[in-house]
């Protein structure tokens, strides 16, 4: 997997110029009859409740997020390589 997340972008922005991070790994699906998939749903619901009646359907799933490198990018000239410990380190609730 691959994803971009990048600053908000204003109107008067070159999205260019965002500070964004792109990070790299491995998605892994979720068996639907595992509790890991129970806590997903549980976590989803909270957040979405009007969902409720999507988890129904056949074609839903959940997967696990496993980065494994990541780009941050601040600015020209500022830019830095990350690797999974480090994006670990940042996405901990501790933080």
């Amino acid at each position: 997997m691959s994803l971009l997340f990048t600053a908000r972008l204003t109107e008067d922005q070159d999205p260019l110029a965002l500070p964004r991070v792109t990070l790299q790994g491995a998605a892994e699906a979720i068996a639907a009859d595992s509790g890991e998939y129970e806590q997903a749903a549980e976590a989803y619901l909270a957040r979405f409740p009007q969902a409720e009646m999507t988890l129904g359907l056949g074609d839903f799933s959940f997967f696990r997020l496993r980065p494994a490198t990541g780009r941050l990018v601040l600015g020209f000239g500022r830019a830095l390589s990350l690797d999974a410990a480090q994006i670990q380190a940042a996405l901990s609730p501790e933080r």
